[in-house]
């Protein structure tokens, strides 16, 4: 699709804290953070997946917590979440991507996508392109594998051709 991409990925992250189980200002840092380092026009969420021993109450927080922020933050940007979900399996009943469903109703100008409901995860690929010893992180093939569904998602959702909202400042001398 062309765009630049700025990826603040951090390896067993939540929208929670994992140690207290409890809402955590750390994904709110992280976005603050990105705002200081980064222009966004258009802004993905891939979480939840480490938030399974979660209260819903207490994950419904931190969600719409992050989801605030970052709507304030850019508040021109393209705001898209993909539901949690796992590498290899379907999870219809895993709490935290029903938790992230019921929040993000309340949220009309964010664009949902939901792997759970697409061939992400039952693709029989998959399984084959985890990193063994690695669960559940892919491989390249893997990685290849979901950007190109993001990609066909994202442009079924018109989000192809997203303008510049998050220009950079000219400087003059």
């Amino acid at each position: 699709m062309g765009w630049n991409c700025n990826v603040d990925g951090v390896s067993g992250s939540a929208y929670t804290d994992l140690t207290t189980k409890r809402p955590t200002s750390a994904i709110i840092a992280r976005l603050e953070d990105d705002d200081r380092r980064w222009l966004a026009d258009v802004v993905i969420f891939d979480l939840g997946r480490n938030d399974g021993r979660v209260a819903p109450d207490q994950l419904s927080e931190s969600v719409r917590n992050a989801y605030k922020t970052a709507s304030r933050l850019w508040p021109e940007a393209e705001m898209v979440v993909i539901a949690p979900w796992f590498l290899t399996a379907k999870m219809d009943d895993f709490t935290p991507r029903q938790t992230v469903l019921d929040v993000i109703d309340n949220y009309d100008d964010f664009t949902l996508i939901d792997p759970n409901l697409s061939d992400w995860v039952t693709d029989p690929r998959t399984s084959r392109w985890v990193i063994p010893g690695n669960e559940p992180h892919f491989d390249q093939r893997g990685h290849d594998f979901v950007a190109d569904r993001l990609t066909t998602m994202l442009r079924e959702a018109n989000l192809a051709e997203v303008p510049v909202v998050d220009a950079p400042v000219e400087l003059s001398n």
